[in-house]
């Protein structure tokens, strides 16, 4: 699937218009574009950083998750969604479950190789960042980022 789409983001600018060559590619292409998304920085967060930076009480916080969810972000705190019922599968039930801080599950081999070590790196240096953006010490902050390079990202939980 990797080969596939990045083919298609190197074949987007001369597929025909409206392909699914062109339309996936230009999708990979706009995801690829290191130098524009550095370019932006923060601006595309700021609505969101400013809903952060006026939250006061509970029901704030509450309103930001419940917006979170509905437009699609994982979840950070909690996360609560529609799935097929596991009584009766020929129906959707609404559950409910606690979100996560930390790397998506779905890059632990990623993040597991050599070719990935300087993005567990970068991992680390984004935990930090982000407890002392919550008010941690830098100490504390450090320790955090140091409890991350405990995490063994080869452990498989049995299913």
């Amino acid at each position: 699937m990797k080969i596939a789409i990045s083919e298609a983001g190197a074949n987007a600018a001369t597929a025909p218009k409206g392909s699914r060559i062109q339309r996936v590619g230009d999708f990979y292409n706009a995801f690829m574009d290191t130098a524009a998304l550095d370019a932006a920085g923060l601006a595309p967060l700021q609505p969101e950083l400013d809903r952060v930076a006026r939250m006061s009480d509970m029901d704030d916080l509450i309103r930001f998750i419940g917006n979170m969810v509905h437009i699609g972000t994982p979840a950070l705190l909690m996360g609560f969604g529609p799935e097929v019922d596991l009584a009766d599968s020929t129906v959707y039930a609404t559950y409910g479950g606690s979100g996560s801080f930390g790397a998506p599950k779905e890059f632990t081999d990623l993040l597991g190789n050599s070719a990935g070590a300087h993005l567990l790196e970068a991992y680390r240096a984004y935990v930090q960042a982000v407890m002392e953006i919550a008010g941690r010490s830098p100490e504390q902050a450090a320790r955090s980022q140091t409890r991350c390079k405990t995490w063994n990202p080869r452990r498989r939980r049995a299913s």
